[in-house]
């Protein structure tokens, strides 16, 4: 069962607000209970977010950050996300991405795949990105890299609407999201 708990190496979830820095961690993930979705309003520097986040299937943890104006943030997490090594050898990170459309538009999801190469059955994490406006997916919103040499990182690209992010250990559910975005498109 997919866990986001400071045993398992997870670290801060930080939202970036580009006119102040690092907005801190101001919605606690950890030790919530399995399939509970819950709901986080909170403001900082003038701004109202309002973060949903749990688990939405087994395996499939979601978080999805709104804000209610139209300034740009950034999303970011670090840790051992569950399936990184403590070298760069040891992991293999890899960009993918499914073509979808939505009311006869084409758009992409973005993804990646982490997996640890020493790790039998191979432990793999997958991380999607949907940007909340269309447009702001014209290129992959994310970039994955190493914190200090240890810890994996996900950093978005700047949004203005909002951001949907889903995690998933083992499997690709890129299908899954796609078919979820179709039939509530935003």
């Amino acid at each position: 069962m997919f866990k986001i708990k400071p045993e398992n190496g997870w670290r801060d979830f930080l939202i970036y607000d580009d006119r102040y820095n690092i907005i801190p961690s101001m919605f606690s993930l950890k030790n919530k209970e399995d399939d509970l979705l819950t709901t986080e309003t909170f403001s900082k520097h003038d701004r109202t977010y309002t973060v949903i986040r749990g688990l939405v299937a087994q395996g499939i943890f979601k978080i999805d950050i709104s804000v209610e104006d139209s300034l740009p943030f950034r999303f970011m997490t670090y840790g051992n996300l569950g399936c990184d090594r403590k070298t760069k050898s040891d992991t293999i990170y890899e960009y993918l991405s499914s073509i979808y459309s939505i009311s006869d538009s084409n758009r992409t999801l973005y993804y990646n795949r982490i997996w640890d190469v020493n790790n039998t059955p191979k432990k793999q994490l997958y991380i999607y990105v949907i940007p909340k406006t269309p447009s702001e997916n014209n290129s992959c919103p994310f970039n994955i890299g190493y914190r200090d040499d240890d810890d994996i990182y996900i950093a978005t690209k700047q949004f203005t609407k909002g951001v949907t992010i889903y995690f998933s250990e083992t499997n690709n559910i890129d299908k899954w999201i796609i078919h979820e975005l179709q039939s509530t498109p935003q």
